[in-house]
C-alpha cells in the first residue's frame, strides 16, 4: 500500500516537472526586446508655400536603437505647388518587428496674386465671445487660426468659432467650423461654407464680418446652432 502511495506521488511530480518543462520549451526564444523608430519633424509641423514656388520637403529624423533610419523612412502624399490648397504629407519608419512611428506635416500652398490678408497663422482675441441665448462666454485667451488665400480673393479658414470648441473646450480638431469666405472689393467677406466634421452641422451665416486694414484685424458674428460667436482675430 505505502508503495502505490509513494509510486501515485512520484507519478504526479514527474507530470509537473515534464508540463513546465514543456512550456519553457514552447516560449524558449519567442521574448525578445523590440526597439520602437523614435520618428521627429524636421522644421514646422505646419508650412506656408507660395504658389509656384518648388517644394522643399524639410524631411525627418528616425533614429531606431541609436541607429539613423531616417533613410527608410517611407512618405505618403505629396504637393502640388501650381495649386493652392492643403497638403498632408504623413511619414512613417517601422522596425524590425513592424512596429510604425508615424508623424504628420500639413502644407498650405498658398496664392500670392494680389490680397491684403496674408496666407499665416492668426490669432483670436481674448476678448471674442459666444452669445448663447443672452448668456455670454468670453475666449479669455488667444487661439491659432488659419488663414489661407487659395484663389485671388478667396480664403480658406480653419475655424469660423476662432477655436472655441477645438481649444478652449479642448475637444480637438474635429470641432471646428474649417470654409471659406471671399474678400470683396469693399472689404466686406462674403461666407461661403464653414462645416464642423464632428457634429455633422454647419455655420449658417456671417453677419458684420469685415476685413479692417488699418488694424489688420478680421472680425464677424458666425451663427451656429442658435448661437452666434463674435470673433476677432489679427496675425500682428
Amino acid at each position: 500500500m505505502y508503495n502505490m502511495k509513494l509510486y501515485k506521488y512520484c507519478l504526479i511530480i514527474s507530470s509537473v516537472i515534464l508540463f513546465f518543462t514543456s512550456c519553457d520549451k514552447e516560449t524558449e526564444g519567442v521574448s525578445r526586446i523590440t526597439y520602437y523608430v523614435d520618428l521627429e519633424l524636421k522644421g514646422a509641423s505646419q508650412l506656408f508655400w507660395p504658389k509656384g514656388t518648388a517644394f522643399v520637403d524639410p524631411g525627418v529624423i528616425a533614429i531606431s536603437n541609436g541607429e539613423d533610419v531616417s533613410g527608410d523612412v517611407i512618405l505618403s502624399g505629396s504637393v502640388n505647388t501650381n495649386k493652392p490648397g492643403t497638403y498632408p504629407l504623413k511619414y512613417s519608419s517601422y522596425n524590425e518587428d513592424g512596429f510604425a512611428k508615424e508623424a504628420v506635416r500639413t502644407v498650405y500652398v498658398y496664392e500670392t496674386d494680389g490680397a491684403p490678408i496674408t496666407s499665416t497663422f492668426w490669432n483670436t482675441s481674448p476678448d471674442s465671445y459666444r452669445n448663447s441665448g443672452g448668456t455670454i462666454t468670453r475666449y479669455g485667451s488667444s487661439y491659432p487660426i488659419i488663414i489661407n488665400q487659395e484663389e485671388p480673393g478667396l480664403f480658406y479658414i480653419s475655424d469660423f468659432l476662432g477655436g472655441f470648441y477645438q481649444y478652449r473646450a479642448g475637444y480637438g480638431a474635429a470641432f471646428t467650423a474649417q470654409g471659406y469666405f471671399r474678400l470683396k472689393e469693399d472689404n466686406t467677406l462674403e461666407f461661403i461654407s464653414g462645416d464642423v466634421e464632428g457634429w455633422g452641422d454647419s455655420v449658417t451665416k456671417l453677419v458684420d464680418a469685415k476685413y479692417d486694414p488699418e488694424t489688420n484685424t478680421l472680425s464677424w458674428g458666425a451663427e451656429y446652432v442658435g448661437m452666434t460667436f463674435y470673433v476677432t482675430i489679427t496675425n500682428n
